[in-house]
């Protein structure tokens, strides 16, 4: 993760019956509170680590 201040960032984690952790979601926000990026990583074997970036418009859209 690049250019991410500290403090700006969030973490959800997932987990199985077992206590094991499936999936780990992060996301980034800018000052006013607008999610940047967010990461998704599938603790499954094989699968891939997803990266979004979000923009916005002047009318936060």
């Amino acid at each position: 993760m690049k250019n991410i201040r500290d403090k700006n960032v969030g973490a959800t984690i997932a987990y199985d019956a077992s206590g094991n952790a499936t999936v780990v979601k992060m996301a980034s926000y800018d000052r006013l509170g607008r999610k940047e990026k967010q990461w998704v990583v599938f603790m499954t074997q094989g699968m891939p680590a997803i990266q979004l970036s979000y923009e916005y418009n002047q009318s936060d859209e």
